[in-house]
């Protein structure tokens, strides 16, 4: 796996620690992603887009597979299984998006909840649990717990359907990347199998799940937004490649308990601010927010 050889090749000045690697994929997974994310599955064909981006995304992985001198080995076919479920969650993931990034970040901590309860049960990782990942994880959903209540908007049933399918998909998935990681699963094989299977997931999506019939219009805005798809790649491929790496380089109960706060935190606050869905603040609501954080920070720092 690509996360092995850089522990090889590289010294130990030039390691980059798992904090960084950690921020810099809360960035383009938080941030980065949600924000790109809504002006894309707003758009009309959303299958067909999904099917772009995965399309996009498995090209970039056989270049870095090549890059690498990737020998394919048999297990890439569980790895492109295990892709065909994820690109039905990122399906269910842009339609929750393209109704209200705020609400998805709120109730995102789902998906991390069951392979934090596999690795206590099967991984032996129990013992990586202490007093401030538990309070800090506990005052955080307390916050959102809190602010959800406080706010005013509608949820649809839709809504909370789209975030059962891709919690419980992603669920296992995040479990299965850590075993792939302890396995040494070569790095390429990983991007190939995980995007390729994606590929094959939105051809079914597509094929399976018919969406109105295409007009003129679409065809010409598919093609002038391809390069917005294309950044879309290239931000899921780049978040991919370090979520992999930090699943080798700590365990599973300290990355999720900090990707969970994290992107209930990043994802609500970008869906509010940088694309215009906040209201008008009541001061409690503040306080909410603030208590999360400070849920957020102290798991952060605690390992």
């Amino acid at each position: 796996m690509c996360l092995y050889i850089t522990r090889i090749t590289l010294t130990k000045e030039a390691q980059v620690t798992w904090q960084i690697v950690v921020a810099m994929r809360v960035l383009l997974a938080n941030v980065l992603f949600p924000f790109l994310n809504k002006k894309v599955a707003r758009l009309p064909w959303v299958r067909l887009r999904l099917l772009m981006q995965f399309a996009m995304a498995s090209v970039l992985a056989i270049i870095i597979a090549v890059c690498l001198r990737t020998n394919l080995e048999p297990r890439v076919f569980i790895l492109i299984g295990v892709g065909v479920a994820s690109s039905f969650a990122t399906y269910c993931q842009w339609k929750a998006n393209s109704i209200n990034v705020s609400q998805t970040g709120i109730v995102n901590f789902w998906d991390d909840l069951i392979p934090m309860a596999a690795a206590y049960f099967f991984l032996g990782e129990g013992k990586f649990l202490n007093r401030d990942i538990g309070i800090g994880t506990l005052v955080s959903l307390l916050g959102i717990i809190l602010l959800a209540r406080e706010s005013n908007g509608k949820w649809s049933r839709q809504f909370y359907l789209y975030v059962a399918g891709y919690s419980l998909i992603w669920g296992g998935t995040n479990f299965l990347m850590r075993l792939f990681a302890l396995n040494n699963v070569s790095f390429g094989n990983f991007l190939v199998g995980w995007y390729c299977g994606g590929v094959v997931g939105s051809l079914i999506n597509v094929f399976i799940f018919k969406e109105p019939e295409i007009k003129k219009t679409d065809i010409r805005l598919q093609i002038t937004d391809a390069l917005g798809i294309l950044v879309l790649a290239v931000v899921i491929v780049a978040s991919l490649v370090l979520g992999y790496q930090s699943f080798h380089m700590a365990p599973v109960l300290v990355l999720q308990s900090i990707y969970m706060v994290c992107e209930i935190i990043f994802v609500s606050l970008t869906g509010m601010f940088l694309l215009g869905e906040h209201k008008e603040f009541k001061r409690r609501e503040l306080f909410y927010y603030a208590l999360a954080g400070a849920g957020a920070i102290t798991v952060a720092t605690s390992f």
